[in-house]
């Protein structure tokens, strides 16, 4: 779940890295504030980080549904343990 959110936050950047450099070009980026990317961040397109943000959202929910699936089968496994005890 944590490589997840880290995917998702990777692809929140790439995101905002591909809008700043497309308003850039639109602006024509003469005297305004300007803003350093890595070679990276120069590659990435906004495309790209929405279809990395998607993929990431639904590994993260399938991993939740993974460990929420362990926890009833555990909890499964200590209710059938009672009843033997009892």
């Amino acid at each position: 779940m944590e490589r997840a959110s880290l995917a998702i936050e990777a692809a929140g950047a790439q995101v905002a890295a591909g809008a700043l450099e497309a308003v850039g070009a639109e602006s024509g980026a003469g005297t305004q504030d300007t803003v350093t990317l890595s070679d990276e961040a120069r590659s990435a397109s906004i495309e790209d980080g929405l279809l990395d943000a998607s993929s990431a959202r639904i590994s993260y929910a399938a991993n939740i549904r993974v460990v929420r699936a362990t926890d009833d089968r555990f909890n499964q496994m200590i209710d059938i343990g009672l009843e033997y005890v009892r």
